[in-house]
């Protein structure tokens, strides 16, 4: 980078605190800084821009800000930033004017964040040095900083706080921290930063947490906040940057719903091939119960005494009769739409032999077996138990469609045991089926990619998604032997013990 290009024009600024805010603007690489003239040219491009972007300063001085970034208008806006190789990063920016230097010009000045997962928070150990360049700063700075002292009273808030919490910066500095607070934090800031400043003990400064705050109307306000320290006159501060989540986290609330939606849709699609299948499986266990009662009817109607036999038809009837209520438990519990919060602790072989439940019939219809091998005794997982259960039987039913075009022996393998991930526990479903094909492997997950005639393409995407939002993994392979293998990966119920 040439700095030399960034600095030269500086010495013709006019006014002394714009001098000084820029020459530290300009070498902070977790800012965005960019100086444009009067006649729309780029004049400053700093070190951050240069990460950002993958382009050089000296490549981009003199060049039409365009020719980067479209802002439609003076206010705070996102507006995405060209990037090497045709991509663009969206940036959240803050604009204002600058000068006139000694030659009667203006500039305009553009200050961006880094976005999140991109680079970190300004760093804010120089903020309590020069006046000027901590009040500028703060001023163009995106996300609301709010400075406290060791008492809690706000010192100074910045615009994008005002903005924030609907308080004008009068309003709240003086006053206690705690206003911005719901309880129970409210009543026990002051408490914690005593602990911290007696202690020592470091619980969120220089970490990020996420909290609820309120709005001066009361509405919840979702924040990710990081705090510092300085130390000014003597005096110990504490700054917090707060950065406005709500939104994302609607977002993400959203697409939980809708995954949840879309595994219930899934399932009710599932009918149309379970339902004949539940028929016979439903019609096998009544037609038993029927027909063992009406022996036991001719029995007694012919007055022959054979409490025995009476005894065996009855247990037989019994055994039919529970099977069929098994069977139509899990069906309504397949079917009903779950609430994607509602957890509950099973062992994986309950949710796999509730699953093998249900395609029982079309396993003898195909002529496959079962092997189970259950070896994790001691594994308890919490999970949405319809959701997984969902999981399996797609993965299943995959399995089984596998194997209709094999005239060896179909096996369906499923087991469970202490995966090689230390705290989880991994179900697999294997098949004896042709495997995958190696040219379909990487699109196993890709929404609407499918083999199947009659495939939406969204099952295996669907299965992925809801084992991780469960925490864990969802991987395919194929079996040095034949056949393709599924693993499903759940963290361990935490508290549960396991070698």
């Amino acid at each position: 980078m040439s700095t030399e290009n960034n600095n030269a024009w500086l010495n013709s600024m006019t006014e002394e605190r714009d001098t000084k805010l820029l020459r530290a603007l300009l070498d902070e690489p977790h800012l965005l800084v960019i100086v444009v003239s009067e006649d729309g040219l780029m004049e400053v491009f700093n070190r951050g821009c240069e990460r950002l972007t993958g382009f050089s300063t000296d490549d981009m001085i003199g060049q039409p800000l365009e020719a980067v970034l479209r802002m439609t208008s003076d206010e705070e806006q996102s507006a995405p930033i060209l990037c090497h190789a045709g991509r663009t990063q969206l940036v959240n920016w803050r604009h204002r004017w600058l000068g006139p230097d000694t030659d009667g010009r203006r500039r305009r000045l553009i200050v961006g964040r880094f976005p999140e997962g991109v680079g970190q928070s300004t760093p804010v150990d120089w903020l309590f040095g020069d006046g000027h360049i901590a009040r500028v700063t703060i001023e163009n700075a995106i996300d609301g900083i709010i400075a406290i002292d060791s008492n809690g009273t706000i010192c100074s808030v910045n615009p994008a706080a005002e903005r924030l919490f609907g308080y004008r910066a009068e309003e709240m500095q003086g006053r206690n921290i705690g206003m911005l607070m719901p309880e129970p934090h409210r009543s026990q800031h002051d408490h914690y930063i005593r602990r911290y400043l007696e202690t020592g003990v470091r619980r969120i400064i220089g970490m990020r947490r996420e909290l609820t705050a309120h709005h001066r109307d009361g509405t919840p306000i979702e924040l990710e906040l990081s705090v510092a320290e300085g130390i000014a006159g003597g005096q110990q501060y504490f700054i917090g940057f707060t950065h406005d989540i709500t939104a994302r986290n609607r977002a993400e609330r959203e697409s939980r719903l809708h995954l949840s939606h879309l595994a219930h849709a899934t399932r009710i699609h599932a009918m149309d091939e379970l339902a004949s299948t539940l028929a016979h499986e439903i019609r096998q266990p009544l037609t038993a119960v029927h027909t063992t009662a009406q022996a036991a009817l001719i029995q007694i109607d012919g007055g022959k005494r054979v409490p025995e036999e009476i005894e065996g038809h009855l247990a037989q009837i019994t055994q039919q009769a529970r099977r069929a209520s098994q069977i139509i438990d899990q069906l309504r519990r397949f079917l009903r739409r779950d609430d994607p919060q509602d957890l509950s602790d099973h062992h994986p072989s309950v949710l796999v032999e509730g699953v093998l439940l249900l395609l029982t019939h079309r396993m003898q219809s195909l002529g496959a077996e079962a092997h189970r091998s259950y070896n994790a005794a001691e594994c308890r997982v919490q999970v949405n138990r319809t959701q997984i259960e969902q999981v399996i039987y797609n993965l299943m039913d995959n399995a089984l469609d596998a194997m209709e075009s094999v005239d060896g022996p179909r096996v369906l393998a499923v087991a469970t045991c202490l995966s090689g991930r230390n705290g989880y526990c991994e179900i697999s479903i294997q098949d004896t089926g042709p495997g995958i094909p190696d040219e379909h492997m990487g699109d196993l997950f890709t929404p609407y990619f499918t083999t199947k005639d009659r495939g939406m393409g969204l099952g295996l995407p669907l299965c992925r998604s809801i084992v991780e939002n469960h925490g864990g993994q969802l991987t395919a392979e194929n079996r040095p032997s034949g056949g393709a293998a599924f693993r499903v990966s759940l963290p361990i119920l935490p508290g549960v013990r396991h070698r």
